[in-house]
């Protein structure tokens, strides 16, 4: 396998959802790498290589790749991606209108976003940085529906055989075990991880994640009791809270910015998917969401 790639412009081919695409030039696999929108696992070619091979194995494009989540210090709390979402809600979603699926009060300060938006992002955000991790390929598939006589396109993770620590309990790490029997529809696979049907989907959707980082001794829960009924509030520790303020979260952002500028048909099934698991999850849902 030769590793050495010319700094000049040259076409290069890849391949996406199992199809090869190209010629591209250079400068164009560059940027799609540098965005997030093609996996380090991505297959490349190019006419100085005797095979195919991961984007991630040639030099001058491995260059371009996003950094990838690093392993934290020992002394600081161990969070992924959908963690500092979490913790940093009020960057990544607003707070729902009066026809939401209501909000989700801020694990630290005061304040309140939208259930819909943060679950939408943080599960979406999982997915990505699992592909950009190269764990995973996010690839379209289709499936019968209406009895057979149609196709629908479906979306579907494939793992790569890659691996990242990523810490116990969090979203990311439940995904990866999820894709340890191999392709799993996306859809199918986030109604796994919601667990239990419930009468409010996006809520439960939120809760879950709150409850691993409070498993995980990341938040503390003040109990207030109102007409003989005991509440739970989560809120962060200081600890935790100071570390996750203090992390740069603009590339998670930028991931989900441009997986929708530059991948949209991938976006509207990733999100897609997202919301029909929801549904399929929530007990006499208001809305009557068509899962074909």
């Amino acid at each position: 396998m030769q590793n050495i790639i010319s700094r000049t412009e040259r076409d290069w081919y890849y391949v996406q959802g199992n199809q090869q695409v190209g010629p591209v030039p250079e400068s164009q696999l560059l940027g799609l790498l540098a965005a997030g929108s093609l996996a380090p696992a991505t297959l490349v070619w190019t006419d100085l290589l005797t095979d195919w091979v991961p984007a991630a194995q040639c030099g001058a494009l491995a260059a371009a790749l996003p950094a990838r989540p690093q392993a934290q210090p020992q002394s600081a709390p161990a969070l992924s991606p959908s963690d500092l979402m979490l913790l940093n809600a009020d960057r990544f979603a607003q707070r729902a209108g009066v026809l939401g699926n209501g909000n989700f009060d801020l694990l630290w300060g005061e304040g309140s976003v939208s259930n819909q938006a943060l679950a939408t992002a943080v599960y979406a955000a999982a997915f990505l940085a699992s592909e950009q991790a190269g764990v995973l390929r996010l690839v379209s598939r289709t499936k019968k529906a209406m009895l057979g006589l149609r196709s629908v396109p479906i979306l579907v993770a494939e793992p790569t055989g890659g691996a990242i620590p990523w810490p116990a309990g969090s979203m990311e790490e439940a995904i990866a075990s999820q894709l340890s029997r191999g392709p799993v529809d996306v859809e199918e696979l986030v109604v796994a991880l919601l667990k239990i049907d419930t009468s409010n989907g996006w809520a439960q959707a939120v809760d879950l994640l709150v409850e691993s980082l409070g498993a995980r001794g990341l938040l503390v829960a003040e109990k207030t009791k109102k007409l003989l009924v005991t509440w739970t509030k989560w809120k962060a520790l200081d600890q935790t809270m100071a570390f996750a303020q203090s992390q740069d979260t603009s590339w998670i952002a930028q991931a989900l910015a441009a997986c929708q500028q530059q991948r949209p048909e991938l976006w509207r099934l990733l999100t897609g998917a997202i919301t029909k698991a929801v549904y399929r999850r929530t007990e006499s849902p208001d809305l009557d969401f068509d899962t074909d």
